[in-house]
Parts: C-alpha cells; sequence; structure tokens
C-alpha cells in the first residue's frame, strides 16, 4: 500500500538511458541462460537465508513461463505461533499496492466498454466535486500514471475494526487530499488517486467496487483464493497469513490490517492465483479459454505512457516499467506495515515472478530473487561502459538538499516533508546519496558505483535559467525530488533546534542563579511564563519523539500522543506570547541588569523561529 512504499523509496532506482557522447562501449550480450532444474535451489537458499537474516516469519512464490506455472512454493510460517506453515496454493497474502494492477485492468475493462473515456476530466463520472489547482483536465490517464498532482496524505488509510470500515465513496469523500500540481506536470505515488479511480469503477460499472472485481476480473481469472474484502469472506479467512512483527526479539502474529482504501492496496491472494494473473498480463489480457482485456487494450495498458526524462523509466498505466538485471521488465511492489509483495514480469520472455513476505524484514529483500532468477535465466545485461571525463557540467550544481514530491500539504504529519535527501560531491565525478556513491556517465546522469553492473541511476534536471532543480529516481517512474532553497533544509531546521536548546538551557541555569533578584522584580511574571514556555516546549518535543517512533499506526489518524504533543506546542506558544507581554510591561521599572535582560530576550528570539517552524509544520492548532 502506502507506507511500505514510502520505506522504500530509495531502494530501487536505475533506468533505461540514451547514449550520450562518447567513450561508451556496447553492452555485452547476456550470458547463457541456466537451466530450469538450477532455479529451486536458487530460491530455496535465497528465501532461507532472507527468512534468517532478517525475521521474516513466511514467504510465498511463484514463478511462471511460457503460459504455465514452472514454480511455487511456500516457506516458513502463516502462523509463527502455532506453527502453521505456509502453502503456495493455499496460504493467502496480503499483496499491498499490486492491487492497482487489478484496479487499472477494471478501469481498462470500463474503457474497452465504451462507459469511461480515460482523457475525460473525471468530474465526469463523480457525484462530488474537489477544489482544482489549473483548468487543466484531471483524467483517469493521470491517476493511473500517479500524475494527477494529489498531495501524499494517510488519512482514512487504516481503521481498527470492521465496523470502521467506509463505502469507497464516503472514505475518498472525507480523505480526497488536496491537489497541489497541475495534472501531468509532476509524479506523485498517490494511494487515494488510485481509490478515486476504483470510485470511478463503481459508478460507471453500476455495481460495488468489491463485487465487479470479483465478476469481471478475479473469476474469468480462475483467481478463487484471492478477494478485495475487508475482512475476508470465512472461507478465504481461514488460510489468510498472519502479518508478524518483532516484538522482544520475536517474531508475533498480529491481527489483519484493515485498510479501508480497497483500490489502492487491499487484495489478499495465493502465489499460485497470482501465477494466474501474470499469465493473463503476458498474455495480453488471456488465460486458457478466459480474456479479461482485448489484446490491443492490454497492449495499452503496458505501454509507456508518462516519463520524467528520456533517460528514465517510464510509467504505464498500473505498471512501472524498469531495468532489472539488464532486461525490461514491468512491475509493481506493494507493501502494508506488516506485508511486503513484489510481482515482475518480463515480456520478451514470457517469464514473471511473484514474491511476498509476512513481517517487515521482507522490504530490505523485494527485487532480490525477481533480480536473481531474472539474471540467473537469462544472464544479466551490464549498462554500457562509459570513461571518466568532463561532460562539460560543474559536478558541484547537483550538490543540495532536496525532498520528494510525495509529501503533505497538511495536517501533523507535514513534518515528514522535511527533507532527508541530501546529495553531495564524493569525488572526482562522483556524487553521495543515501548510503551508496554514483558515478557520472553524462550530463546530468549518474549510475550506482556501489554494486556493478547496477540499473540504478540519478538523473538532474534543470529549469528554463539551467539551474539545476530536481532528480530523479530513474528506474522508479512515480518519483521525483526538488530541490529547495537552503533556508528550507534540514540543516536549518537542526540549527533552530540547537539554538533553542542552547538558549532554553541558559536561561533556566540563570533563572536557578539569579531566583532572587528576578523573584522581586516586575519580570517576574515574564521569567515565569518563559520557564512555562520552555517547559511545555520540551515536552512537546519528547512527544514528538514517542509519536516518531511508531509513524506505522499514524494512517489510523492522530493517536493520543500526536493530540497531546500540539496541546503542549500550543501551550509553549501561549506562554511565550504570555512572556513577551509581561516583559514589554515591565522591562523599564525592572531592576535586573543587561546580562539578565540579554539572557531573557535571548530564550525570546530563539523560540520566535521554532514557533513560526511548528506553524509551518501544522503542529501547533489542532492535531488532524
Amino acid at each position: 500500500m502506502g507506507e511500505g512504499d514510502m520505506k522504500r523509496l530509495a531502494a530501487a532506482i536505475g533506468a533505461v538511458w540514451l547514449v550520450i557522447g562518447a567513450g561508451i562501449a556496447a553492452p555485452p550480450p547476456p550470458a547463457d541462460r541456466a537451466p530450469p532444474e538450477s532455479m529451486p535451489a536458487l530460491i530455496d537458499g535465497m528465501i532461507a537465508s532472507q527468512l534468517a537474516e532478517h525475521h521474516i516469519a513466511g514467504a510465498t512464490v511463484s514463478v511462471v513461463q511460457d503460459g504455465k506455472l514452472i514454480f511455487a512454493k511456500g516457506y516458513g510460517f502463516a502462523d509463527i505461533d502455532k506453527r502453521v506453515p505456509v502453502v503456495a496454493d493455499r496460504t493467502l497474502f496480503r499483496i499491498g499496492s499490486i492491487s492497482k494492477v487489478f484496479t487499472t485492468i477494471g478501469t481498462m475493462q470500463l474503457a474497452e466498454a465504451g462507459k469511461v473515456k480515460l482523457d475525460a476530466d473525471v468530474s465526469r463520472y463523480l457525484d462530488f466535486s474537489f477544489p482544482r489547482v489549473s483548468k487543466a483536465p484531471l483524467t483517469l490517464a493521470h491517476l493511473m500514471t500517479h500524475t494527477a498532482g494529489f498531495a501524499e496524505s494517510l488519512n482514512g488509510l487504516l481503521v481498527q475494526s470492521p465496523k470502521n470500515v467506509l463505502p469507497i465513496g464516503d472514505m475518498i469523500k472525507r480523505t480526497l487530499p488536496p491537489l497541489v500540481r497541475a495534472p501531468g506536470t509532476a509524479p506523485s505515488y498517490s494511494n487515494h488517486g488510485i481509490a478515486l479511480e476504483g470510485y470511478i469503477i463503481e459508478r460507471a460499472a453500476g455495481e460495488p467496487f468489491d463485487d465487479y472485481m470479483d465478476r469481471h476480473v478475479f473469476t474469468p481469472l480462475g483467481m478463487l483464493h484471492s478477494s478485495f474484502r475487508e475482512p475476508l469472506p470465512p472461507a478465504l479467512a481461514a488460510n489468510l497469513s498472519h502479518g508478524h512483527r518483532e516484538e522482544n526479539g520475536r517474531l508475533v502474529p498480529q491481527p489483519f490490517e484493515l485498510t479501508n482504501i480497497a483500490p489502492a492496496g487491499s487484495i489478499s491472494a495465493t502465489a499460485t492465483d497470482m501465477a494466474r494473473f501474470m499469465i493473463a498480463n503476458l498474455q495480453l489480457g488471456t488465460i486458457d479459454a478466459a480474456q479479461i482485456l482485448r489484446p490491443e487494450t492490454a497492449k495499452t495498458m503496458q505501454a509507456c505512457h508518462y516519463r520524467t526524462d528520456p533517460r528514465a523509466a517510464c510509467m504505464a498505466y498500473g505498471f512501472y516499467h524498469q531495468k532489472m538485471a539488464g532486461h525490461d521488465v514491468i512491475a509493481h511492489d506493494g507493501g502494508t506495515n506488516l506485508f511486503l509483495s513484489n510481482m515482475v514480469l518480463v515480456p520478451d520472455e514470457q517469464f514473471g515472478v511473484f514474491v511476498s513476505y509476512n513481517s517487515p524484514g521482507g522490504g530490505k529483500v523485494l527485487d532480490e530473487l525477481p533480480r536473481a532468477l531474472i539474471a540467473q535465466r537469462f544472464g544479466t545485461i551490464a549498462p554500457p561502459t562509459v570513461k571518466a571525463t568532463n561532460f562539460g557540467d560543474d559536478i558541484a550544481d547537483y550538490a543540495g538538499a532536496y525532498r520528494t514530491t510525495r509529501r503533505m500539504a497538511q495536517g501533523w504529519l507535514k513534518i515528514l516533508g522535511l527533507p532527508t535527501s541530501d546529495i553531495s560531491v564524493a569525488g572526482p565525478y562522483m556524487l553521495k546519496f543515501g548510503d551508496r556513491r554514483w558515478r557520472q556517465a553524462g550530463p546530468g546522469f549518474f549510475r550506482d558505483a556501489s554494486a556493478m553492473p547496477s540499473d540504478d541511476s540519478l538523473i538532474f534536471h534543470r529549469d528554463a535559467a539551467g539551474k539545476v532543480d530536481a532528480f530523479y529516481l530513474g528506474n522508479l517512474p512515480p518519483v521525483k525530488l526538488e530541490r529547495i532553497a537552503d533556508y528550507s533544509s534540514l540543516g536549518v531546521a537542526q540549527a533552530i533546534l540547537v539554538g533553542f536548546t542552547l538558549a532554553a538551557l541558559l536561561f533556566v541555569i540563570w533563572a536557578m542563579v539569579a531566583r532572587r533578584r528576578w523573584w522581586a522584580s516586575p519580570l517576574r511574571g515574564a521569567v515565569m511564563a518563559v520557564l512555562a514556555s520552555i517547559a511545555f516546549t520540551l515536552a512537546g518535543a519528547i512527544t514528538l519523539v514517542v509519536v516518531a517512533s511508531d509513524l506505522e499506526s499514524a494512517g489510523y489518524g492522530p493517536p493520543p500522543a500526536a493530540q497531546a504533543m500540539i496541546a503542549l506546542f500550543d501551550l509553549g506558544a501561549l506562554a511565550w506570547s504570555g512572556a513577551v507581554i509581561l516583559m514589554v510591561r515591565g522591562w523599564r521599572v525592572s531592576v535586573l541588569g543587561w546580562r539578565s535582560r540579554a539572557v531573557m530576550i535571548t530564550a525570546l528570539a530563539t523560540a520566535l523561529p521554532l514557533f513560526a517552524l511548528l506553524g509551518g509544520w501544522d503542529l501547533l492548532g489542532v492535531a488532524r
């Protein structure tokens, strides 16, 4: 769904790129294909290692080729406490955002039937309206390529009880985030955008979304152990794997996650059902005697529809185009708080891999098995070798602070939009981003130098004036990171926090040492108000740390701790305002010396940018 996707934001980075300049060698041909009989040993060994190393309770895998299921197996436990094993054709796993591909198929079916038009404004199909930031139409094509322009939001993503699961229409009307950019101008992955697409399916089809997907996708494909429904029907729920979380050094089964945003991420499915889905997509909408899309419609769905840069991978409808082991693939991964899944198709080879893990540790290894299998079966195609040379640009131009377009526009989680993506120069023709180094391979184009050969790349964009204003993750089409001004950087925020903390500490020490003087002074009220402001604000900061340690629960709405945090910051700001008023009133008649006055002014002055910062993060007022 959404949160697992954000955690993996910088994990899958690579691109198709245009050969630029001289000094480029042709890529070597792929190695000889490994015999199929070697595949089970590779999968068994890799999954066993992943489960042990990353504390994963269980996994399920299916592999298809040339219209056939060639491998399916479950590993570990569906319920580790009861020692219930994972069985590939029986145990259901939550597949998260891979559900979006199914939703897109529903949309394409309705387009085939003439019930929707992909280039028409969505208002034609809705029974409500929402504010726009542009006169340009917002279309289903924008929703399916994550270019509609919605801000990020966790509002309404999760609920605690089945009785709180809302109909799609009610949920989307209550929780749709604001538009923050014109459609088609930038990518920004959006769960709510796909939920809106699902509501359009419901209205255009004239039946509930779950019913439509059952009748027009799952049943025709023979996916009898798969469902969007939450909670699951009893017959399927009996075979559902638990998600697991590590608690006190051991994995503990967790309750069923209710996503409340079904079209974007609620499917539960077996690995063998997912094999049938992969075959149907590889065969352009057909499996056995069933056809869910006409071939020309399936080709349209899988074609490139949005590309951030000619050297980058592109968005299809529902799928990502990517490179994996040098091969062209269409793929989508998915993550809930507890399940992590990946589906990778190699159309040129009629090959597909599905893997799902029932513990958060799976997020660290999502690409490992598909990449290894593709490399084993078809060889690795290394990217062209580029000699280090001057590409006519200054590498220092690319250094700076950036933040993703996928960020909150409002609410207490707006702080997550703080830029944490810093890029620095790491040497001649070399940048550092995250924990990797990136070697220049063209103007504004860098390849991962940490692991060779690699599909991963960074692609920089310049504005009309020639200044670097953004970069893209070349192998993850719906991601763009925008450059920000220095005053908005994480470093400035940290400096403000450190400045306030030091000034507060100095003020508290002074207040203790000079207690007799200020207690008898007309500024006594101001001093006490400053102390109260410091106490409330620091208590709010401590609460913020506590809240940040459990962001997985944020999708359920502002937790009590977040509400308490904002109340503490509010009290801190009110006390600070009172201190300013009292200090102005008592300033002329006070007997305090200039040193004492300087300490007070410093404490009040350093708090001003802090409260401005908190207000900008929506951490003042009411939790929302």
